[in-house]
C-alpha cells in the first residue's frame, strides 16, 4: 500500500540538496515579501458571474459514463466467469477418480495466471516531490481553502510542489479503494506558478478541483483497476512466465501439460488485449469529457478568458522549460549545476519569441505559442495548429477546450499578480526543486557542493549556445549534415607547394569561395528547404497522416494522386540528396580560401595556420566517430523498443539481440580508442589539448555481455554510455565548427556581404 510522504534527502547524503530545506521557517531570509499578499481577501480573485447551465451535466458526459460502466461490467462478468472456471477446473481434476497429476498442475497454473492480476499494487511515487505544510505556505493553503469552498470540492489529503510546469490530481489505486474511495492529493509544479498570475492560477487550479468534485473519477479508479489486471495477464511477464519457460525446458513426456497451456494462454492474451483496447476507447472518451466539465469549473470560477490564456501561457512556459533544461542537461558534461531552474525557465522565457520567429521562418507550427492571445470571443487556438485529437487522446486539443469554454462566454476582470506570491520559496527550497529536476537527466540528485549559482550557470550557458550558434549569413548551410572539406592535409601540402613556387592560386580560391555567399547561397539553401519541405508533405500523404482529397492533391502545380505519392517520394528524397550533396563544393572552396589566406603575416602566420588545421582536423574525426556511431544506432535503437514491446523473443530474434548489443559495444570500444588521437582544439568549458576521449567517454565502458542472457542492467549502462558518447561527439563537433567558422570570418570579414563586416581583404 502506498504511502505519502515528503521524501528525506538525508537517506542519500552525498547526492541530495541539504537536508532540511522542505520546511521553510516564516523568518527564513530567502522567503519573499508577503506585504502584497496579507490577508484572504486580498489574495483572493473574485468570481465572475457565470449562468448555472455552465457546470450541468452534458448529455455526452451521461452517454460515456454509461459506455464506460457497460464495458467494465463486461469485462468483470468475463473475468470473474474465466477466475471461476479455472479454479472449478483445478477441482473437477483433482476429485476425479484418477486424477492426473500433470493435468492438475496444468489447471493449477492456469488458475494461478488468472487471479496474479489482482494481487498487483500501485505506489505513488512522491520522492520526486516535496509536501507543502500549511505552517509553511499559509497562503496557499489558505488560497486552496476558499477555492475548494467556493468550487463544493473536498480540501486535498496534501499538497505536494514538484519543478514541472503541470497541475495534477493523483491518489493511491488498489483493489481497497474501490469500496473506500481513497482521498485525492493536489500537485502543483512551480515552473507553472512561476509564469501564471493570481487569477490564472486560480482557473488552472479550479480545473483540477473540478476533476475532485467528478463521481466519474471513482469510475476512472474501476477502469484503472481493470486496466492493472489486464496489462499484468497481456502484458506482464514475471515468476509465472518464467516458470512455465522451465516446465517446457524438461522432458517432453512432463512437459506436453505446459505446452498446450503455453497456447491457451496465448490465446487468452489475444482476446483480453481486445477487451483491454475495447474499454479504453469508451474510457478515454469519458476522460476528454472529464476535461470539458473541469475546464468549465475553470470558467466558473476565473472566466473564459482567464483560462484560455492560461493555456496559452502554460504552453509558453513548457515551452520555456524544455529550453532551459536542455541547457542545464548540456552544461552537466561539464559537471555544472545550477541553485535555481527558475530563473533559467524566466530567461528562456525572454529569449522564446526569438526562437519562435527563427522556428517560424524555417516553416514550423509555431503560430499560436508566438502571436499574443488576444481576450475576447475570437478562437486563438487555431484547429489546423493544435493538436489533432484521437481515439487515443486523454485531452481534448486546444482548439477543442476554447470553443467549449467560449460556448458560453464568461467575461472577468483579471487579476495580473504573480501566482508565485502565494508561495514562500526560500533559496533552500528552490535548490531542493531544483535538484528534483535532475533526477531525469542524471538518474540521481546533484550533490549540494555542485551546485552553482544560476547567473554563473546562465552565463556559461550562454557562452556555449553562442559557440554553437551560425550566422544567419550562411543560411543553414552547415545545419545537419558533414562537413567535407576533403583530405586537409593532401589539400594543405598542394597549396604549400604552390605558396613555394610564387604562385599561390588566391583570387581563384577567393572567387570559389564568394560564390558559396550572399545571394547565390541564399537562393541555393531556400530551393533545398522547399524540398526538404515537399519530402515531409509527401511522406505525412504516404503514411496517411494527411489525407488526399478525393479530388486530387495539388503537388509543385499538378494534381496528384494516392498512388503517385511513392513515385514522387523517392524523386524528391534524390534531389534533396544530390542537392545537400553539392553543397561539399562550398566546403572544399572554404577550405582553400581560408588556408590561403591563414599563412598572411597580417592574418596571424603560423599560429593562426595551425589552429585552422587544428579545428579541421579535429573536425573531421569527431564527423567520423559520429558516422560510424550513427550507423549501429540506426539497428540499435528500434531493437530496444523490440525489446521494451516483446514479452518472449524467439530464438532468431534472441541471437539476432544479442548481435546488435555485442556490435554497439564494440563500436563504442573502438570509437573510445580512435578518440585517443584527436586532440581539442580551444574550445568553452574545455581543457585545450585534451583528447576528445576525455570528454567524450570520462569514465571506463562497461564490460562485455554475459553468454547466458540479455541483462536488463547491462543493456541499461550500454544505451546510457552509447547515447552520452554519441550526444557529447555532436555537441563537441558543433562547438568546434563554431568556432571554425568565426576564425574564418575573421580572416576574411569581407567576404560575406550581409554580415555588414569591413571591405574584402585585398
Amino acid at each position: 500500500m502506498a504511502t505519502s510522504h515528503d521524501p528525506d534527502p538525508e537517506g542519500e547524503p552525498e547526492d541530495s540538496p541539504d537536508s532540511g530545506e522542505g520546511a521553510p521557517g516564516a523568518d527564513d531570509p530567502g522567503a519573499p515579501a508577503e506585504a502584497a499578499l496579507e490577508s484572504a481577501e486580498d489574495f483572493y480573485p473574485p468570481s465572475p458571474r457565470s449562468s448555472p447551465e455552465l457546470l450541468a451535466t452534458t448529455g455526452a458526459y451521461r452517454l460515456r459514463v454509461v459506455s464506460v460502466l457497460v464495458s467494465l461490467f463486461t469485462f468483470l462478468a468475463l473475468y470473474l466467469g474465466l477466475v471461476a472456471g479455472s479454479i472449478w477446473l483445478v477441482h473437477a481434476l483433482a476429485t476425479m477418480k484418477d486424477p492426473n497429476v500433470l493435468l492438475i498442475a496444468g489447471a493449477a497454473m492456469l488458475a494461478l495466471f488468472m487471479v496474479k492480476g489482482l494481487f498487483q499494487r500501485n505506489r505513488v511515487d512522491t520522492d520526486d516531490m516535496v509536501e507543502a505544510k500549511e505552517e509553511d505556505q499559509p497562503l496557499l493553503f489558505a488560497f486552496v481553502r476558499r477555492l475548494c469552498e467556493e468550487c463544493g470540492s473536498p480540501f486535498p489529503a496534501k499538497i505536494y510542489l514538484d519543478p514541472e510546469v503541470n497541475a495534477a490530481v493523483f491518489y493511491r489505486r488498489s483493489l481497497l479503494s474501490i469500496v473506500w474511495p481513497s482521498r485525492k492529493n493536489l500537485l502543483i509544479g512551480m515552473g507553472l506558478a512561476k509564469a501564471l498570475s493570481l487569477s490564472e492560477f486560480k482557473a488552472v487550479l479550479a480545473h483540477e478541483f473540478g476533476h475532485f468534485a467528478q463521481a466519474s473519477m471513482r469510475l476512472g479508479q474501476y477502469v484503472y483497476l481493470a486496466n492493472q489486471v489486464i496489462c499484468d495477464m497481456v502484458y506482464g511477464r514475471d515468476f509465472w512466465d518464467d516458470l512455465l519457460r522451465k516446465w517446457r525446458g524438461i522432458d517432453l513426456r512432463v512437459a506436453w501439460i505446459a505446452w498446450v497451456l503455453t497456447v491457451v494462454v496465448w490465446l487468452l492474451r489475444g482476446f483480453l488485449k481486445l477487451l483491454f483496447r475495447l474499454i479504453n476507447i469508451f474510457n478515454l472518451s469519458l476522460s476528454r469529457q472529464m476535461e470539458f466539465a473541469a475546464d468549465r469549473h475553470a470558467v466558473a470560477m476565473a472566466g473564459s478568458d482567464t483560462h484560455i490564456g492560461a493555456l496559452w501561457k502554460i504552453n509558453r512556459a513548457a515551452a520555456a522549460m524544455r529550453i532551459a533544461t536542455s541547457g542545464l542537461e548540456s552544461m552537466t558534461d561539464h559537471t555544472l549545476y545550477t541553485d535555481d531552474l527558475f530563473s533559467h525557465q524566466r530567461a528562456a522565457l525572454e529569449r522564446l519569441d526569438g526562437l519562435l520567429r527563427k522556428a517560424l521562418s524555417k516553416g514550423e507550427d509555431v503560430g499560436v505559442l508566438l502571436g499574443p492571445y488576444r481576450p475576447g470571443r475570437a478562437i486563438h487556438f487555431k484547429e489546423e495548429e493544435g493538436e489533432k485529437t484521437s481515439l487515443w487522446h486523454t485531452h481534448p486539443s486546444d482548439h477543442d477546450r476554447e470553443v467549449e469554454a467560449k460556448r458560453l462566454y464568461v467575461p472577468a476582470k483579471p487579476d495580473e499578480r504573480p501566482a508565485d506570491g502565494l508561495f514562500r520559496l526560500p533559496a533552500a527550497l528552490t535548490r531542493r526543486l531544483t535538484a528534483i529536476a535532475y533526477r531525469p537527466i542524471l538518474g540521481r540528485l546533484p550533490k549540494p557542493s555542485r551546485m552553482r549559482p544560476a547567473t554563473e550557470i546562465e552565463e556559461k550557458m550562454r557562452e556555449e549556445r553562442e559557440e554553437q550558434e551560425q550566422a544567419p549569413h550562411y543560411h543553414g548551410l552547415f545545419d545537419n549534415r558533414i562537413v567535407e572539406p576533403g583530405d586537409v592535409d593532401a589539400v594543405a601540402a598542394e597549396l604549400d607547394a604552390a605558396e613555394a613556387s610564387g604562385a599561390p592560386p588566391a583570387d581563384e580560391a577567393r572567387a570559389a569561395a564568394a560564390a558559396w555567399t550572399g545571394e547565390p547561397l541564399k537562393i541555393r539553401m531556400a530551393e533545398i528547404a522547399a524540398m526538404e519541405k515537399d519530402v515531409g508533405t509527401l511522406e505525412r500523404l504516404e503514411s496517411g497522416e494527411e489525407k488526399i482529397p478525393s479530388g486530387g492533391f495539388a503537388f509543385r502545380g499538378k494534381a496528384i494522386v494516392k498512388k503517385d505519392v511513392p513515385r514522387l517520394l523517392e524523386k524528391v528524397r534524390e534531389e534533396v540528396g544530390t542537392r545537400r550533396g553539392g553543397l561539399a563544393e562550398a566546403d572544399r572552396a572554404f577550405f582553400r580560401h581560408f588556408y590561403l589566406l591563414s599563412g598572411r603575416a597580417e592574418a596571424g602566420a603560423a599560429s593562426c595556420r595551425e589552429e585552422l588545421m587544428k579545428r579541421y582536423r579535429c573536425l573531421l574525426g569527431v564527423q567520423k566517430e559520429i558516422g560510424r556511431l550513427n550507423d549501429i544506432e540506426r539497428e540499435f535503437f528500434p531493437l530496444l523498443q523490440q525489446l521494451q514491446g516483446a514479452g518472449e523473443l524467439s530464438e532468431g530474434d534472441y541471437a539476432a539481440a544479442r548481435s546488435v548489443l555485442k556490435t554497439a559495444r564494440a563500436r563504442l570500444v573502438m570509437s573510445a580508442k580512435r578518440c585517443q588521437d584527436i586532440r581539442l582544439p580551444a574550445v568553452s568549458h574545455l581543457e585545450e589539448d585534451a583528447t576528445a576521449a576525455s570528454f567524450v567517454f570520462p569514465g571506463p565502458l562497461l564490460g562485455p555481455l554475459p553468454e547466458e542472457n540479455i541483462p536488463g542492467p547491462w543493456v541499461g549502462k550500454l544505451v546510457e554510455q552509447f547515447s552520452q558518447a554519441i550526444g557529447r561527439l555532436r555537441k563537441l563537433h558543433y562547438k568546434n565548427l563554431g568556432q571554425l567558422l568565426r576564425l574564418q570570418e575573421s580572416l576574411a570579414p569581407g567576404l560575406f556581404p550581409e554580415a555588414g563586416n569591413a571591405p574584402a581583404n585585398p
